[in-house]
């Protein structure tokens, strides 16, 4: 009757000669390590190839001996000359296999494959530009469709007057209406100060009377500038605009000059979508009236001019002259 033996009992017996009395007696060995050298067996055993040491002591244990299998042929077995005879030679003019292989291969529907039929890939490209053409449509009406198309327009139009910047441009009309402006205070403001200069070099007495006009004329225009100045309102028929409040509390039509600041003149120059962002951050119509006239922003919803300054009371930065 065969009984179990737990595997902890098992121990590997050893034939080793004992260096003092010469005898061989069995050893129990506990640890056993492999190494080299690394052996060629005959083919069909089943001996491994390495060489076993006990451990601590470096004591080869030799392997038990077994003798080769007994190998005999058969009449179903390959005779060596036809296993040495070529039968198939590669070329690079076919295949190594018909392409239908592949998807046996691989998995054809793997979500890991990354090489696809051309046919496919032009199927899913022209699936996503329909996704996208879907999502960019939007569902408009026939007026819907004629405000997108003036917006287009008016886009092109104002894309057409920018440079590559994107800064406008301006005409030659207008650039020339601004060098000549310049040109002429310019050469009024050298004129006014060599006729100063002249006089005063000729008469050198006068000079204490020309400091004194000089320091009335500035208390005047300080006392002009503190003063408010009353608008002149033009009667219209329909209801009453609402004055926009400015930072110092006074509204926006007593901030302008009175009289023709929002008089209809012919316009020197206009300019559309011109962003403020005072006294209001919103989008007006920049207007330059001819004539040496005002530099107004009209409201483009109401057609009313908001705010405006004379074009003679345009200083340069710096420029402390009346």
């Amino acid at each position: 009757m065969a009984l179990p033996i737990p595997i902890d009992d098992v121990r590997l017996v050893v034939a080793l000669d004992d260096p003092a009395t010469g005898q061989t007696r069995d050893v129990l060995v506990e640890h056993v390590h492999g190494g080299e050298p690394i052996l060629e067996r005959e083919h069909g055993t089943e001996t491994p190839r390495h060489t076993r040491y006990i451990s601590g002591e470096n004591i080869e244990i030799p392997w038990p001996r077994r003798e080769p299998p007994v190998l005999n042929d058969e009449e179903w077995d390959t005779l060596r000359m036809e296993v040495e005879t070529p039968t198939w030679t590669p070329s690079l003019h076919y295949a190594p296999f018909p392409p239908s292989v592949l998807d046996e291969l691989r998995n054809k529907f793997s979500k890991y494959r990354t090489r696809h039929d051309p046919e496919w890939v032009e199927a899913k490209k022209m699936e996503d530009y329909r996704k996208e053409y879907l999502q960019s449509r939007s569902l408009l009406t026939p007026k819907g469709e004629l405000i997108a198309m003036i917006q287009a327009k008016k886009k092109e139009r104002l894309d057409a007057r920018r440079d590559a910047n994107g800064n406008m441009l301006m005409d030659d009309q207008t650039a020339g209406f601004i060098e000549n402006f310049l040109k002429e205070k310019v050469a009024n403001k050298a004129e006014l100060t060599g006729a100063r200069y002249g006089f005063t070099g000729t008469t050198p007495q006068y000079i204490p009377l020309f400091e004194d006009i000089a320091k009335y004329t500035s208390s005047l225009l300080v006392r002009n500038a503190s003063a408010p100045v009353q608008p002149v309102e033009t009667p219209t028929d329909g209801p009453a605009a609402k004055k926009r409040k400015l930072q110092n509390g006074d509204t926006a039509g007593q901030a302008q000059s009175p009289g023709d600041l929002k008089a209809d003149a012919p316009l020197q120059f206009y300019m559309q979508d011109i962003s403020f962002a005072l006294p209001q951050r919103k989008k007006l119509t920049l207007e330059i009236t001819a004539g040496r006239g005002f530099l107004r922003a009209r409201n483009q919803t109401s057609k009313a001019v908001e705010f405006g300054i004379h074009v003679d009371k345009i200083r340069k930065f710096g420029d402390q002259s009346p």
